[in-house]
């Protein structure tokens, strides 16, 4: 993942801080039997959307104010290049370093992987 300089984390930051205040960042736990359990950072939006398409899906927001960190601007970096290719292992590699940075930084279980390594699960980009 490239470095971004001190203006462009600064710029991010400051963009993260602002959409945060419309659609608050949080940690969402989910578990289910085809895909397992894990952890995801995502907003209530999404929340409301997932638990609503996937009834079977246990899903528990572990924390409801994520703090806007270098670490979060990195994942925002890393889901963004992600969704716009989904394919790219490289990049699924990147968002769950990230995702599991993140984690780490807020006292979570790290992900050892996650469900979207195929186009059917339910939490693959391409579905929001």
């Amino acid at each position: 993942m490239q470095q971004l300089s001190v203006s462009q984390l600064a710029a991010l930051k400051q963009e993260l801080r602002t959409q945060n205040l419309q659609q608050r960042f949080i940690i969402i736990h989910l578990r289910d039997q085809q895909h397992g359990a894990f952890y995801l950072i995502t907003d209530y939006q999404r929340v409301i959307a997932l638990k609503t398409k996937h009834k079977h899906v246990q899903i528990n927001i572990v924390q409801d104010i994520v703090p806007i960190t270098n670490r979060l601007a990195y994942w925002a970096v890393a889901q963004q290049a992600f969704t716009a290719r989904p394919w790219d292992l490289a990049l699924q590699q990147q968002l769950l370093q990230c995702t599991n940075a993140v984690l780490q930084e807020n006292h979570h279980p790290s992900n050892t992987d996650f469900p979207w390594n195929a186009s059917d699960t339910f939490d693959h980009p391409v579905e929001q």
